[in-house]
């Protein structure tokens, strides 16, 4: 076999791999900017709702909590991972239960909740946090949610 065989391609190979290779490079691109763009928000809230890095740089971290996979495509393009990311819940898709008598009442959603579900779409290799603000005006509270599995 010739080497000068290999090669050779179509213009039509060409264009298709062109066009294979940008919608991709779209995806991953849009992927970081709304990335980016979740954690600007969280930022403008409260800068404690997310923390760089791995679970392993926090001293406080659970030792049963392992680190997940962060993907290949995101080390590439320099992205850094998040240990844990914070997610508003919004106080309509949650609900209000009695857990203990010392710990008083508690917020709950669902797994399938959209924001949820968004938040672990965009932040794979992260923890996430749900919380929802409680009270208007000058009296605001983050109150953590528990999501029931």
């Amino acid at each position: 076999m010739k080497l000068s065989h290999l090669t050779r391609f179509s213009l039509r190979f060409l264009l298709v791999a062109i066009t294979a290779l940008c919608i991709v490079l779209g995806y991953v691109v849009n992927w970081v900017h709304l990335r980016h763009r979740h954690i600007e928000n969280l930022t403008a809230i409260d800068p404690y709702l997310y923390g760089l890095g791995s679970y392993h740089n926090y001293s406080n971290a659970s030792p049963t909590i392992q680190p997940k996979a962060f993907p290949l495509i995101l080390r590439l393009l320099r992205e850094q991972p998040f240990a844990y990311v914070g997610v508003r819940i919004p106080e309509r898709d949650t609900s209000i239960k009695q857990s203990t008598p010392q710990k008083g009442l508690t917020y709950h959603s669902v797994p399938t909740q959209p924001d949820y579900l968004r938040a672990q779409a965009l932040f794979p290799e992260s923890r996430i946090i749900p919380y929802v603000v409680i009270g208007t005006g000058d009296e605001t509270y983050h109150v953590g949610v528990s999501i029931d599995e």
